[in-house]
């Protein structure tokens, strides 16, 4: 349920720009593209956070 609220907020500003621009109906595409292309990269950037985090050496701290 979650998503599909995010959706349909997303969605409005998307269209928007759609209609506000000289592209028309390929400014939504193109919008789209941009923001599922903002989501790649967005991905790819926790995965090579979580893959360096986890690569860190793990120093030992003796129990007092």
């Amino acid at each position: 349920m979650d998503t599909r609220r995010i959706g349909a907020i997303v969605s409005g500003p998307i269209i928007a720009v759609g209609t506000l621009t000289a592209f028309g109906q390929r400014g939504i595409f193109l919008t789209s593209a941009a923001v599922a292309l903002l989501g790649l990269l967005v991905i790819a950037a926790a995965y090579w956070t979580d893959r360096r985090l986890h690569s860190l050496p793990v120093t030992h701290v003796p129990a007092s």
